[in-house]
């Protein structure tokens, strides 16, 4: 069968998008219809910065004249990883998502002047947004510049985090951004390379899902290529992925998340490097006639796979936060065996894992299921971090929650250990005014920050509200963390870069039983020191705690409703919980749970 065959089998597989699925925007060098994009991209959806450029470039220029980023980009947003098996396969396929195109680079030679990288973003999403305001959509935009910044705000990441957070038209945005690739002349010092190779701008935006790379490609034909080995092993990172080992210490913790990127193979001299197909991955190339095909690869590949998996989780879940569906996407990574291997488990191997790695490889299946032996717990809350009293600006409000466990049940289990898991997420706003280079501390550049604290297993709830009052304060007046430490992963030194903190603790399900409440309270930044009414802004937050018994034999029991069944105790407590709402006085700061 020739590839034309095999494009048109699989078209005639494929179940077009449903009307009122969710859109992901490529934000890049134009997007032409190629036929297996052509079910879920139309001609109307496709937008330009300027009216006086093409929309794409034409397929036939040569390629040093053309973009074909963007339809390279499309394919993997639409069908992921995975295109080159369902051309094999026979299977039909539901495409859960459909597609935008924004073009924001200029015709070849010319180029945008870096002064207005940030204007171009925002006017390229407010063309798509009037053009169709209603719709559900995330942001993917792999297009980078230098990393000079070593993770201090730029003008182009400070615009990006204003388009994520959306305080200026309460409509937050979810945005995928590539973490940019490596030097190609110096992979072959691999993993060096990529440690000292900073993630690129806008990379550092703290509301936004930076996605570098992994991989698992290790096969290639030997025959074709004697005296060569992968560069990374499977598992690892792949050789194209810039980390963010280099930055200052406050700056959030880039990427957020990796996914694959594929690998290449070096001589063992360390001269040559090579880009083998098997170690790429397949996507739509930049034509309509011809040529329909092509490889692709990188950080790019990556960020295009980070936004189809947020597709399509929007598709289950279209009402949910864009704030919640980026914390479930990173509530869902986890290191491989070889990112926790590279590093050991001291206080400084977790800060260097999580810069280069993120907090792993997420899962579509981990983000929109809850597993056999795990539950989750999803809320979404919004708060006034601040308020006013007098001349004075104070600490508001905090979230308190009930933790929806089963205590008699877990109790039951005893000694047998258990991991809970949580995950917060929100979006600051950036500093406005604040020009490249000038921002030197985080906390004159968020407007505020979120913390979160579980209630330790013999502390009573009174006690639990001091401890939390305190901790809130001591970092109000010292700018460091406090927090409990005991049988936590980071703990709250490390769990509080960015915009999004995520930690998971380990103990006996006896305990666990014990705790039971999870407070996230606010902490000083720019609203609370501002001269307008910026301090009675509101705060939105997701929060996503899930328990996971080990080892899976106990899990397997654990959740087997004949012997011990926490569902139905669990949905009781939640419907109970959703009749009522409390407003208390915690350490003299109001609490919503």
């Amino acid at each position: 069968m020739s590839k034309r065959n095999f494009i048109d089998a699989l078209r005639a597989r494929l179940t077009p998008p449903a009307a009122d699925a969710p859109y992901v925007c490529v934000l890049d060098g134009g997007v032409v219809l190629n036929p297996l994009l052509a079910s879920a991209l139309d001609s109307a959806d496709c937008h330009r910065y300027d009216p006086n450029w093409p929309l794409a470039d034409a397929p036939d220029l040569p390629a040093a004249r053309k973009h074909s980023h963007g339809s390279e980009m499309a394919g993997v947003v639409l069908y992921g990883r995975h295109l080159a098996d369902l051309l094999a396969g026979t299977e039909l396929h539901a495409l859960t998502h459909r597609l935008e195109s924004v073009r924001i680079l200029p015709p070849k030679p010319y180029e945008n002047e870096r002064r207005l990288y940030g204007a171009i973003t925002s006017q390229a999403i407010s063309r798509v947004e009037i053009a169709a305001p209603d719709r559900v959509r995330s942001f993917c935009m792999a297009v980078t510049t230098d990393g000079r910044d070593r993770g201090r705000p730029s003008s182009w990441s400070g615009v990006v985090d204003q388009i994520c957070g959306g305080f200026a038209d309460q409509n937050p945005r979810l945005f995928f951004l590539s973490a940019g690739n490596t030097d190609p002349n110096e992979r072959h010092r691999y993993p060096e390379s990529n440690d000292t190779d900073p993630v690129q701008d806008p990379g550092q935006a703290w509301n936004a899902i930076t996605v570098g790379a992994c991989t698992d490609r290790v096969t290639y034909d030997h025959d074709r290529f004697p005296g060569y080995a992968p560069i990374a092993p499977a598992g690892d990172l792949s050789p194209s992925s810039t980390t963010s080992l280099t930055w200052d210490k406050p700056w959030p913790y880039k990427p957020d998340f990796v996914l694959e990127g594929g690998n290449q193979i070096a001589h063992t001299d360390k001269r040559w490097v090579m880009d083998p197909d098997d170690m790429t991955m397949l996507t739509t190339a930049h034509a309509t006639t011809g040529r329909v095909l092509a490889d692709f690869r990188d950080t790019s590949a990556a960020t295009a796979q980070a936004a189809g998996i947020a597709a399509a989780l929007q598709a289950v879940y279209p009402k949910l936060w864009p704030e919640t569906i980026r914390g479930l996407l990173v509530h869902s990574a986890e290191w491989t065996d070889r990112m926790r291997a590279a590093f050991g488990d001291k206080k400084t191997d977790h800060i260097n894992r999580l810069r280069r790695y993120g907090y792993g490889v997420p899962s579509l299946a981990r983000a929109r299921d809850s597993a056999r032996d795990s539950l989750t717990m999803v809320i979404e809350q919004a708060i006034q971090p601040f308020t006013k009293e007098g001349s004075d600006i104070k600490t508001k409000e905090m979230g308190l929650h009930n933790l929806p466990w089963p205590k008699d049940q877990l109790l039951e289990l005893g000694e047998t250990k258990v991991t809970m898991r949580v995950t917060l997420s929100y979006f600051i706003e950036p500093k406005p005014g604040r020009r490249e280079g000038f921002v030197k501390h985080r906390h004159r550049y968020q407007s505020h920050g979120l913390r979160f604290e579980v209630k330790r297993p013999q502390e009573t709830l009174d006690d639990f509200r001091k401890r939390v009052s305190q901790a809130a304060r001591h970092e109000e007046e010292e700018f460091e963390a406090v927090g409990d430490t005991s049988g936590w992963e980071l703990g709250p030194q490390l769990r509080t870069r960015g915009s999004i903190h995520c930690d998971w603790w380990t103990g006996t399900a006896a305990d666990l039983a014990n705790s039971g409440v999870i407070a996230v309270y606010p902490v000083s930044g720019w609203w609370r020191e501002s001269k307008g009414n910026d301090w009675s802004k509101e705060a939105r937050y997701a929060l996503l705690v899930s328990i996971r018994a080990e080892p899976v034999r106990v899990a397997v029991s654990l959740f087997t409703p004949t012997e011990i069944d926490l569902y139905s105790p669990i949905q009781t407590t939640i419907l109970a919980a959703i009749e009522q709402e409390v407003t208390t006085e915690v350490g003299g700061e109001s609490a919503t749970g």
